[in-house]
């Protein structure tokens, strides 16, 4: 999914020529921030890609609002994500809780209903 995005993200890409130095110039309007140079037009497209990675992962990793393209949501992506981890982490710790009371049978019940969890989202 997030290759889809770069590649449409891309898509939308638009480049000039600066006259002054030959320079090209490439920028992807719908992404605030987003651009990049280079001495061919290949060389700027590479570096434009390079950029539109470095600034999508930045901000997933600071939880910015990534806008959407080609009906790709990566905000949604990542809250699905927040999810199945804060389910996770959850799991694990009444699991712990449960063999630490002395109780090892209940905890692997959990794991079990966790594992149900996490195949029925893989299969949808």
């Amino acid at each position: 999914m997030l290759a889809t995005y770069l590649d449409q993200a891309m898509e939308l890409a638009s480049y000039e020529i600066i006259p002054e130095d030959g320079i090209y110039w490439g920028e992807i309007p719908p992404l605030q921030g987003v651009w990049a140079s280079g001495k061919t037009l290949e060389a700027c497209r590479r570096e434009l890609r390079e950029a539109l990675s470095d600034w999508v992962a930045l901000r997933l990793k600071l939880g910015l609002f990534i806008p959407e393209i080609a009906e790709i949501n990566l905000n949604k992506l990542m809250e699905e994500f927040s999810t199945i981890a804060i389910t996770e982490f959850d799991t694990y710790n009444r699991f712990q809780t449960r063999v630490m009371q002395g109780n090892p049978e209940k905890g692997l019940e959990i794991l079990a209903k966790l594992d149900q969890i996490l195949e029925s989202k893989s299969a949808s």
